[in-house]
């Protein structure tokens, strides 16, 4: 890419994919970052080992789990680099780890009949299948494994494909043995933490902050009005989902694709 920039911008597009590359990996870290340290806090901490946390133990918690994450996360990143791997492998590996769970995930929010059994042995078998199904075809088509016969296009399309398809059978399957009927009306139960601890009191004309649990009142009473809300949201999330799919799909690669066996003019570009 940094190449291909500065045939056609010069230093400056260097400049541009530099920049680019950098704003992409603080994004990254930093959703990651938040998205681990909220599992740890809320779903394990607050879930498992203190119920009754105040809002001042759940920070600390987060706090130390957003250090104790980076400091894993970099340690992970050098090994990597050691190992010889680099991006495009991550990214190709990534998908035959982790997209076993994205079906049962999706049922767990909107299938009330999952059971607990689907969706927590789903992604592990999936996973496993994947994962040796990959190694496999890679072995079966070059008699050797390693990094650039595990990049090939065939072994990754055949795990990635199996990790997604795998689990359109295993969680019906295993759901239909004892399928359950969880009522989603209980996600209104779910109580926010009183963060009435971080409040401002009114002094020298700042005004206080409302608590999480003054604000969670608020919204019940308005509960019709935020239905609507949400319902409008989601309407929009799908229409602007279906928008990059078909144009990250269809729109961009087709042109592209027509014009491969042809020299693109860096003008044309």
């Amino acid at each position: 890419m940094p190449y291909v920039a500065y045939t056609i911008m010069g230093k400056g597009g260097v400049i541009a994919v530099l920049l680019m590359v950098f704003q992409a990996i603080t994004s990254a870290m930093s959703s990651e970052t938040v998205a681990v340290t909220s599992l740890v806090t809320y779903d394990f901490y607050r879930s498992y080992i203190n119920p009754e946390a105040t809002g001042k133990q759940l920070v600390f918690v987060s706090h130390i789990a957003v250090v104790a994450f980076g400091l894993i996360a970099a340690a992970i990143a050098v090994g990597l680099v050691y190992a010889g791997t680099s991006v495009s492998f991550i990214v190709t590996a990534i998908g035959i780890v982790i997209d076993g769970a994205v079906i049962p995930s999706a049922c767990t929010l909107c299938w009330r009949k999952q059971n607990k059994y689907a969706v927590t042995l789903v992604p592990l078998l999936s996973s496993i299948a994947s994962i040796g199904t990959w190694i496999g075809v890679a072995y079966h088509r070059s008699g050797v494994i390693s990094i650039a016969t595990l990049s090939d296009f065939i072994p990754t399309v055949a795990g990635n494909m199996l990790a997604l398809l795998a689990p359109v059978v295993l969680t019906p399957l295993i759901t239909y043995i004892k399928p359950e009927d969880y009522d989603f009306e209980k996600f209104k139960e779910l109580k926010q933490v009183d963060d009435t601890a971080f409040a401002i009191d009114i002094k020298d004309g700042n005004p206080a902050i409302k608590s999480a649990v003054e604000r969670t009142e608020a919204e019940l009473q308005n509960h019709e009005a935020i239905e609507r809300q949400l319902l409008k949201a989601r309407n929009i999330a799908l229409g602007l989902a279906l928008f990059i799919a078909i144009s990250m799909t269809i729109l961009w690669p087709i042109p592209i694709t027509r014009g491969a066996d042809k020299v693109v003019r860096t003008g044309v570009m």
